[in-house]
């Protein structure tokens, strides 16, 4: 059958992933996770490729690893997602190969998309949309596309407004930037509120307190004679030298 097929293709490219890109809960006390809250930010009207690389990109930065692995909403259905990257890789590849691996998930549709996470061993907290906001179910974050905006959905007993606001951000900024930067690498992640706020922090320039590790161990060592300078450990036996 189709649908064993199916299924059969989408075993040998996800099954046994444990990737986990859910962004930590800033309360993890609240066990149920709450009603969802939504927040929207301006973001130009960028491809569903780009967009795709940019949530994938995004999510891994902010769990740091190289690696990404949520769902997919377009078109009536819905699917997982899997990319991973490096970081000195040219960035047209990284589009490239997102692209490819999309092209291929819409040419495999399984219509029981719960029954396609129970087979995967998928859970199924993030959600990118190009339907519409889909905030029901399980997931912990969508993010949905609409004309000139992003809508970020999230259970507002989990996080934070603000640092969802940053991630949703953050999205618009990568997309922005992939198209036109020659190596992962180079995508800027702060944005220019974030290095405002930097700026407001006090800075002091102090003088290094010795030129060298030498320097600073000699004077301990002057001042301070009677003090025990090194334990080491060799075979289990405890040493102590007093010189």
């Amino acid at each position: 059958m189709k649908e064993d097929r199916v299924l059969t293709w989408w075993q040998e490219r996800l099954s046994g992933l444990e990737i986990d890109v859910c962004p930590a809960v800033d309360f993890p006390d609240n066990e149920e996770g709450g009603a969802f809250a939504s927040l929207t930010v301006a973001a130009p009207d960028t491809d569903r490729d780009t967009l795709t690389a940019a949530f994938a990109y995004t999510l891994a930065k902010f769990t740091s690893q190289s690696e990404s692995l949520f769902w997919l909403r377009e078109d009536g259905r819905c699917h997982p997602f899997y990319v991973s990257f490096d970081e000195t890789a040219p960035a047209v590849d990284f589009l490239a190969d997102v692209t490819a691996r999309r092209a291929d998930a819409l040419d495999h549709p399984y219509e029981d998309e719960a029954g396609l996470a129970e087979a995967l061993g998928l859970n199924r907290e993030l959600l990118l949309s190009f339907d519409g906001a889909d905030p029901a179910g399980e997931w912990k974050l969508c993010l949905s596309r609409t004309d000139g905006s992003l809508c970020l959905s999230y259970r507002e007993g989990w996080y934070l407004r603000e640092n969802m606001r940053r991630l949703a951000e953050t999205v618009v900024s990568v997309a922005k930037q992939l198209p036109g930067i020659a190596f992962l690498r180079d995508l800027t992640l702060i944005g220019e509120d974030d290095l405002a706020l930097l700026g407001t922090f006090p800075h002091w320039e102090l003088p290094p307190s010795a030129g060298s590790v030498p320097e600073i161990l000699k004077r301990s060592f002057e001042n301070y004679p009677d003090h025990r300078a090194v334990v080491y450990d060799i075979i289990g036996e405890i040493g102590v030298r007093e010189d």
